[in-house]
């Protein structure tokens, strides 16, 4: 899951159970809509 979201140029820091969108640019708000819901589905799961 989270390969897909590096693909797309958003890497997720989970350190200190923080997690930081470092993007580029080139990320446009769908990317970074669908990486929060991708999260949320992970985080539910566990």
């Amino acid at each position: 899951m989270f390969k897909i979201l590096l693909e797309k140029g958003i890497k997720v820091n989970d350190d200190e159970d923080i997690i930081r969108f470092v993007t580029n640019n080139d990320v446009n708000r769908k990317d970074i809509d669908y990486a929060v819901d991708c999260i949320k589905k992970y985080v539910n799961k566990n």
